[in-house]
């Protein structure tokens, strides 16, 4: 009818109500790292299928995996138009160090104009965003340009271990010509991004074993090699101290070198060193030599040592030499590195360093490897999404590469070869992994906004 609001009216009516659903789901625990937590995932979901049916979806169901169950739903009205898959993850992290909270993670609130709460800006809000844009053209009966089906998983926070799975066993049903998963975060709110790359991840634990049991140290020191000792001396063997190079043989066989433009394009980017130093705390910047920040916080492959343990740790005086040691190693990898490769070249180095006094062992955990993925920038998909921010933020985005590991983009991309178009609307301060996560009342609604500007900009690079 000729009196029906639009979709923007809509959601400027429905404003409250879009706030209420996202508290609504947001005080499920549903963290998917603590098998205590099933019942809550469980119940999340089938929340999320009656929630998508009130938004007007179709086919509302659950998938299930051998983990933690997904949940899909359509809205396939346009025969011979494409369709975009709207993907999103209902799972959080922990919201451990409970005494850093200010207020409960799992009772969350709107407040000092953020949305409170584990789960606001990772990512419970910003899917939800999407999902009341594209609700936003059903409920008004605004026709939409293309088919939409909606994808949101319960394990992305521990790897999407079953994605690949589900992708093989449900082809059918979610097959698509395009995603687009918010996920991400703006550089600032004048600054929104649109991510070109994901980085891969490559994470193993190095355990070093000397004597059969704990050793007084008195006794058997400078007799026996004590694996605290060997372990250190391996992990810095693994960068240099002064260019931050990795070391590994090997390591940067696959890496491509970002040529003049693409490093003048990075650079125009307002990651500034100030930028970073602000956002971390961190009384100076260390990285890679002969890189900016810019640079370095996505197109470049890392190592890091991000946890040990060994011998007594406890108050006081215990004079042991301890029987094993442990580091946990995390890699970050750029396009063209592949995880089984460079995982294969670490076994290799940190073997070789081993002395004869211990035996080594690496372990890698289940799920915990994930592929780097890069999109074409100048996807069709991609341009409308660059567009619709000019649209609904008066901002042209950043094209930048990510810095974080998306496991799904490669997953999609190598089930079904589809872009995936990645924007964010959440903010480099939300807390996301930490204690007081939030997400900013207006940059959710602003999500909403821009779901119905890349509808609204779509058939202008479709056709």
């Amino acid at each position: 009818m000729a009196d029906d609001p639009g979709p923007l009216t809509y959601l400027a009516s429905t404003r409250a109500r879009a706030e209420s659903s996202l508290l609504e789901l947001m005080r499920f625990p549903t963290v998917s790292t603590d098998g205590a937590h099933g019942e809550d995932i469980r119940n999340a979901a089938e929340w999320l299928v009656a929630h998508l049916q009130h938004l007007g979806f179709e086919s509302a169901a659950i998938l299930e995996t051998e983990g933690y169950p997904a949940v899909t739903a359509t809205w396939h009205k346009v025969p011979g138009r494409p369709v975009l898959l709207v993907y999103g993850h209902y799972d959080v992290q922990p919201a451990d160090n409970e005494k850093e909270w200010i207020l409960p993670p799992f009772a969350p609130v709107v407040e000092d104009g953020f949305i409170w709460g584990r789960g606001a800006s990772d990512d419970k809000g910003q899917f939800m965003a999407l999902l009341n844009g594209v609700s936003a053209y059903i409920q008004t009966g605004t026709p939409l340009p293309v088919n939409v089906t909606v994808l949101i998983e319960g394990e992305e926070e521990i790897n999407s271990v079953h994605l690949s799975d589900l992708l093989e066993s449900e082809a059918e049903r979610l097959s698509c010509d395009a995603v687009v998963a918010a996920d991400s975060l703006m550089l600032d709110r004048n600054h929104p991004v649109i991510l070109i790359s994901v980085r891969g991840h490559a994470f193993v634990e190095l355990t070093v074993t000397g004597p059969q049991t704990d050793l007084h140290s008195g006794t058997f020191g400078g007799s026996v090699d004590n694996p605290i000792n060997v372990l250190a001396r391996m992990l810095a063997a693994l960068q240099d101290g002064t260019t931050r190079k990795v070391l590994i043989p090997g390591f940067y066989d696959d890496v491509i070198e970002l040529d003049q433009a693409e490093r003048d394009r990075i650079n125009s980017s307002p990651i500034t060193d100030e930028l970073g130093i602000a956002l971390t705390g961190a009384p100076e910047l260390a990285g890679e030599s002969g890189y900016t920040l810019a640079e370095r916080v996505g197109s470049r492959p890392t190592l890091d040592i991000v946890g040990i343990t060994g011998g007594y740790t406890g108050a006081g005086k215990k004079s042991v030499l301890p029987s094993t040691a442990h580091a946990k190693i995390s890699m970050r990898l750029v396009p063209q590195q592949s995880v089984e490769d460079v995982m294969e070249k670490l076994r290799r180095f940190l073997l070789a360093l081993a002395p004869s006094t211990v035996s080594v062992a690496l372990t890698e955990q289940a799920g915990f490897g994930s592929p780097p993925a890069a999109m074409d920038p100048a996807s069709p998909w991609i341009g409308a999404a660059s567009l619709a921010y000019e649209v609904s933020h008066g901002e042209t985005p950043l094209l930048l590469h990510g810095g974080g590991s998306e496991p799904m983009v490669g997953l999609f991309q190598g089930r079904f070869g589809v872009p995936v178009v990645m924007p964010g609307f959440g903010l480099p301060d939300d807390g996301n992994h930490a204690p007081n996560e939030r997400m900013d009342v207006e940059l959710f609604h602003k999500g909403a906004e821009w779901m119905v500007a890349y509808l609204e900009t779509l058939p202008q690079f479709l056709g």
